[in-house]
C-alpha cells in the first residue's frame, strides 16, 4: 500500500491539515488448485497474482461451498469462521510487487462435496484479474426493450429503409 507523508505547517499559531494517505489499487487473479485428495480430506494452494499496485499486506478471503473445513495451513495465517476462510500475510511475506504473486496451502477436511471455492478477495476487493471484458446492454429505440448481449437486437424498418 503507498504511504504519503505530508508535513505540517504552523501558519499563525494553527496547524495546516496533512494529506491523507493514498490507497493501492488492488487488482487480483487468484488460482486456486486442489493438488491432492483423499476419501475424508484433501490438499490445496491458493496462489494470488497482483494486477495492480504493490501490496504492503494483504488478506485473502474466500467461502467454501460445501462444509469444507482448514486443517492447517502455511505461508500465511489461517483462520475460519463457518465457510468463510481468511489468510493474512505472514510477517516475511508482506508485500506483493505489481505483477508478482504469493501462494498459500492447506490441508483440509472435506464437506458433503469438494467443489472449489469461487469468491476469491484481496483486502475486501474481488479478485476478477485485469481487463475484465465489461457487460453492454443496449436499449432498442423501437420497443424501448433492453437486450443483454449476446442476443439478437429486432429493429424495426424505418420509411428510408422502405423507400429506398
Amino acid at each position: 500500500m503507498a504511504t504519503t507523508v505530508a508535513a505540517v505547517m504552523v501558519i499563525g499559531g494553527v496547524p495546516a491539515v496533512a494529506a491523507p494517505s493514498a490507497v493501492a489499487a488492488v487488482a487480483c487473479t487468484v488460482t486456486y488448485e486442489v493438488t491432492n485428495e483423499w476419501n475424508t480430506g484433501f490438499g490445496a494452494t491458493a496462489t494470488i497474482r497482483n494486477d495492480g499496485d504493490v501490496m504492503d499486506g494483504w488478506r485473502l478471503t474466500w467461502t467454501f461451498p460445501d462444509g469444507q473445513r482448514v486443517t492447517q495451513g502455511w505461508n500465511g495465517t489461517f483462520s475460519q469462521t463457518g465457510a468463510a476462510v481468511t489468510v493474512t500475510n505472514p510477517d516475511w511475506a508482506r508485500t506483493i510487487p505489481a505483477g508478482g504473486s504469493a501462494q498459500v496451502g492447506f490441508n483440509g477436511s472435506k464437506g458433503s462435496a469438494n467443489r472449489p471455492p469461487t469468491d476469491f478477495a484481496v483486502n475486501g476487493v474481488a479478485c476478477t484479474g485485469p481487463n475484465q471484458a465489461p457487460s453492454v446492454a443496449l436499449t432498442a429505440p423501437v420497443t424501448g426493450g433492453t437486450y443483454t448481449l449476446p442476443a439478437t437486437i429486432p429493429l424495426a424498418a424505418t420509411a428510408q429503409d422502405s423507400d429506398g
